[in-house]
C-alpha cells in the first residue's frame, strides 16, 4: 500500500531528524511529529477504516527496540502516550 509506505518514510525521516546537530531541523521534525500525530488522533478517534494502527504500533515498537537515541526514544513514547490516549 503506497499511503502505508508514504507515513513510515515520513515517519522514519523525523526521527531521524529528531537527533540532527541542526537546531533548525530539530525543529522542524518535532513540528512535523506533532502535525503526524494530530492527523493519526483523528483516524483513530473517527476509526478511520484505512489506518492499520497494527502496523504503527509494531513500527514504533521495533524503532524502540532498534535505537538506542535518547531523544529518539522519548519521541517514540510520547506516540505511546498518544495512543494510549486514545
Amino acid at each position: 500500500m503506497k499511503d502505508k509506505n508514504t507515513f513510515k518514510d515520513i515517519f522514519d525521516a523525523v526521527l531521524d531528524m529528531i537527533n540532527d546537530i541542526n537546531n533548525e531541523a530539530v525543529e522542524w521534525a518535532k513540528k512535523v511529529d506533532d502535525l503526524l500525530k494530530n492527523q493519526v488522533y483523528a483516524a483513530l478517534s473517527s476509526s478511520y477504516p484505512h489506518f492499520d494502527l497494527e502496523s504503527l504500533i509494531n513500527l514504533i515498537t521495533e524503532k524502540l527496540v532498534n535505537t538506542s537515541k535518547n531523544d529518539t526514544n522519548i519521541v517514540l513514547i510520547k506516540w505511546l502516550e498518544v495512543l494510549h490516549s486514545i
